[in-house]
């Protein structure tokens, strides 16, 4: 069984750079979120509470994908 060597292309190289800067921003929204509404979650901004957290949760998730798979390709 032949195995295929696949390397890096450009798009994996600067795809990392995106997603630390989404998640960063994402993250920076969240933190703003909480200081000016405080921890307590009210009624009408809930919505934007949860926005924030799955864009830093997924790119958080994204972050350890794109690691892995640049870890794996070599």
């Amino acid at each position: 069984m032949n195995r295929v060597s696949v390397e890096a292309s450009v798009a994996d190289q600067t795809a990392i750079p995106a997603v630390v800067v989404g998640t960063t921003l994402w993250a920076m929204t969240f933190a703003a979120i909480w200081a000016t509404q405080g921890a307590a979650q009210p009624e009408t901004g809930v919505w934007w509470w949860a926005v924030a957290a799955i864009g830093t949760l997924s790119g958080a998730i994204g972050l350890v994908f794109l690691a892995w798979r640049r870890k794996r390709i070599g």
